[in-house]
């Protein structure tokens, strides 16, 4: 049974968004409303948006991890939007809050939510999903892909790349040898699907005022098992330069944790400058002049199987 024949077209008694305060409005497609003690996102309605059912995952299964209450959820008479009215999480969102932290509240920070990824990460999938029988959001995973949803079964590498990277690199006209390149290049999926938030940005992340603690996590649509290196690679895509700020202080602390972390993010910003034509760091660009020397003939300056050492070497 599809999800919009079970939910109400109407809002709980005592709610008129009209009357209400908009605190986040973008492009009239997703809105937030201060109800109370409340908030009410709207967004399209989307059959596969699993946001209430992983943030009520979350709140069950793992009840360390802060993350708001779900109260109601409606959609619009037209079947077109899509209502969620949860708890609103205190505190600021760190967008906010970044520049006004001291160096040590930072650092402490990152420590609280690296220490909630290793909790979720011990969880792990024998695929890629999502949780309650959801899809997963594209995320970036797929630089350039058109499709919002990851669909199919993906469980081991040849997997994920045929069934994900591989059209999109035909689709922009790659040579067969830089993907056969590619595909030897990539870093391990199997057996590394763990849970993970999926978007760790500034703005999905609530603030303390005062403590400059997390009081919550919010955002929860692109949750599920993701591999491992992804964990890290998507800490490298960064919405302005305080979420890169944040990104940095955060991927330091959970790099020793994540396998393949270094080889994950450059082979990942790689695939972005060819599919995105969006370079995020002088390591992607370092990585393709090295692929493409050796797809002229040159030998390579070190071994295939030394790549994450030279992909160590820091730039930033």
């Amino acid at each position: 049974m599809p999800l919009h024949s079970r939910l109400p077209n109407t809002p709980p008694r005592g709610v008129r968004l009209e009357d209400e305060n908009v605190i986040y409005n973008y492009k009239d497609e997703r809105i937030v409303w201060v109800v109370g003690n409340d908030i009410v996102k709207m967004n399209k309605y989307d059959a596969q948006n699993g946001e209430v059912g992983n943030t009520e995952f979350i709140e069950k299964n793992f009840p360390s991890i802060p993350v708001p209450l779900i109260l109601d959820e409606w959609q619009s008479p037209d079947r077109e939007w899509h209502y969620v009215m949860m708890t609103r999480v205190r505190g600021a969102s760190l967008s906010r809050a970044w520049p006004s932290l001291t160096a040590d509240q930072k650092a402490r920070l990152a420590v609280d939510v690296a220490g909630h990824m290793r909790t979720l990460a011990r969880f792990t999938s024998s695929y890629m999903r999502g949780v309650q029988g959801k899809p997963l959001i594209n995320n970036c995973f797929v630089p350039g892909r058109s499709r919002r949803h990851l669909t199919g079964i993906f469980r081991t590498d040849d997997d994920v790349f045929d069934g994900l990277f591989l059209p999109e690199f035909r689709r922009v006209g790659l040579s067969q040898k830089r993907i056969d390149l590619l595909r030897l290049c990539m870093p391990p999926c199997e057996g590394q699907y763990a849970l993970y938030h999926g978007d760790l940005y500034t703005g999905n992340l609530m603030v303390d005022g005062r403590s400059g603690r997390l009081a919550g996590i919010i955002d929860w649509e692109s949750f599920g098992y993701w591999p491992r290196w992804f964990h890290y690679a998507r800490l490298s895509w960064e919405v302005n330069r305080l979420d890169g700020e944040w990104k940095q202080v955060l991927a330091a602390v959970v790099k020793p944790d994540i396998p393949h972390a270094t080889h994950g993010e450059v082979w990942w910003n790689a695939v972005t400058v060819l599919l995105d034509e969006n370079p995020k760091s002088r390591r992607a660009r370092d990585w393709l002049d090295l692929l493409h020397d050796y797809l002229q003939g040159y030998p390579l300056v070190v071994p295939l199987e030394r790549y994450q050492s030279y992909a160590s070497k820091d730039y930033r």
